[in-house]
């Protein structure tokens, strides 16, 4: 096993839930209390989206190395439950000259319901062509298990 492989059937163990997807993100604003944007990875498992922040994105970008250095500094742990969670992104631009031009990353949006109300909205960036596959994560488990309520 590598030391990557290791690094997340610790984390797998951690959070007692097998991980079905990960993605490198920067969270931008919602409950946690940090300060400025915080480099993370965004991981799913069938039924919660984690957010596990790094102190420094040199720390994270270890994790998607076959090597990493020993003592990656985690910062917290942001946990969402999917059944109580919507998700939503800007539009890419549609033009061929704005994509050119557009930045890699663009702004996801992900919405923590509790009783039908919404209680916070978190804002992360993410490489754009990743966010169609994290929002049907989200959207796609989320009203799956609320049509198995009703």
């Amino acid at each position: 096993m590598t030391d990557i492989q290791d690094y997340w059937v610790q984390k797998e163990a951690e959070v007692g839930e097998i991980v079905v997807a990960k993605f490198y993100c920067t969270y931008l604003s919602g409950d946690l209390s940090v300060k400025g944007p915080l480099t993370g990875v965004l991981f799913f498992s069938k039924a919660t989206i984690y957010f596990q922040g790094f102190n420094s994105s040199k720390d994270l970008k270890t994790l998607f190395q076959m090597r990493r250095q020993e003592g990656i500094s985690e910062g917290r742990l942001l946990k969402i439950p999917l059944i109580s969670a919507k998700s939503s992104y800007t539009e890419p631009p549609r033009s061929i000259w704005r994509r050119l031009f557009a930045s890699p990353d663009q702004t996801l949006v992900i919405v923590h319901t509790e009783d039908g109300k919404e209680t916070v909205r978190y804002h992360f960036t993410v490489n754009r062509n990743e966010l169609r596959e994290i929002v049907d994560l989200i959207n796609g488990v989320s009203l799956q298990s609320q049509s198995q309520k009703e």
